[in-house]
């Protein structure tokens, strides 16, 4: 019997917990009546509706400490194996496990010292004890490889996907209730503070570019990052906080080019969205997304950000049958189907 940690459910959705959701509707699709139980701390409140996985909240405690306790424990006494989908498992029974990338391994100078630790922790326990390991690009798997020398037939790719995107609604009311925002004259973001998404080249780059504008959603929380981050905001940069869905679909489908200048991913799922919106893409030149995005992105060089970016949309077309293959390519419902082989092999 295969119980899914369910602790992704009280956490905020970024690429990890999209992939989780969305694996978990696929594998509900796929599974039988009660093949899979998800099993959710009593504390979550928000809990997908499934037609076969069976759903079960238990235990008192909340997070890491409901993950290393109270998920292991039902698991032995179940005799169950867990699928874990967010780069943590309870150490005492690690069983399945996906980790998206490597970051804290390639920078560790972009977190704290002790989340560095704690994943170094979790992936020496993967290695030894994991039963299967996952992960959602063959460049994460070979950084895996590289960083714990961990057996290739060991590591299984399960790619991210974009149908979600198209079944969100558009809500224009942020384009018209917000007079700065040019409508189909402006570069989008979806950006944090992280270190590796790079939100300094934007920042120059706007400089570069002083007629164009940019919009920034996101979070702009510090608290995981080891220092502080200080920039300077040109007048043709504008943050918007967190927004909802909706209104990141309708900010996707009237810009001219959804920016992506990161510094390290594992896949990176914003691109392949606003592909599917029919959006032009701008994306670092860098091993993972020449990976997922080779023949249907433009690509900046993510340490020099003096570029004309306008010109650089005109220096190439990009081919939709191109578009349409890595839209099949990187799907969920691909991805449910290898990740039920791989569960059975």
């Amino acid at each position: 019997m295969y119980v899914i940690n369910g602790k992704f459910l009280g956490q905020k959705k970024t690429g990890v917990q999209r992939f989780a959701y969305e694996i978990i509707n696929q594998l509900d699709n796929l599974s039988n009546y009660h093949e899979f139980t998800l099993l959710v701390p009593k504390s979550v409140n928000s809990i997908p509706e499934l037609k076969n996985i069976k759903i079960i909240k238990y235990g008192s405690l909340k997070g890491i400490l409901w993950e290393q306790l109270c998920f292991p424990f039902y698991l032995i006494t179940r005799h169950a194996t867990g699928l874990n989908l967010g780069n943590v498992a309870p150490l005492i029974k690690p069983d399945i496990v996906c980790m998206h990338d490597m970051n804290f391994k390639a920078n560790p100078d972009f977190f704290s010292w002790k989340f560095v630790l704690w994943y170094n922790i979790q992936m020496l326990n993967f290695k030894y004890r994991a039963k299967k390991i996952l992960t959602v690009s063959q460049f994460s798997k070979n950084e895996i490889i590289k960083y714990y020398k961990i057996k290739s037939e060991r590591i299984h790719v399960i790619y991210n996907g974009w149908e979600h995107i198209k079944s969100i609604e558009s809500d224009d009311n942020i384009l018209n209730n917000n007079d700065f925002i040019r409508i189909d004259d402006y570069y989008f973001t979806l950006s944090s503070l992280a270190p590796n998404k790079n939100i300094q080249w934007i920042l120059k780059n706007a400089k570069y570019n002083p007629n164009e504008q940019y919009l920034i959603a996101g979070g702009l929380d510090l608290n995981v990052y080891g220092k502080e981050t200080k920039f300077q905001v040109p007048d043709n940069v504008h943050f918007l906080g967190y927004i909802s869905d909706s209104e990141v679909v309708s900010l996707i489908s009237h810009c001219k080019a959804f920016l992506f200048p990161t510094l390290y991913e594992g896949f990176g799922i914003p691109p392949l969205e606003a592909l599917a919106l029919g959006s032009n893409i701008i994306v670092s030149n860098t091993e993972c997304m020449r990976e997922i995005y080779s023949n249907v992105a433009y690509f900046i060089d993510p340490y020099e950000p003096n570029v004309l970016l306008s010109e650089l949309l005109q220096s190439k077309e990009i081919n939709k049958s191109q578009i349409r293959n890595v839209l099949y390519k990187y799907s969920w419902i691909e991805s449910g189907l290898r990740l039920k082989n791989i569960l059975y092999i």
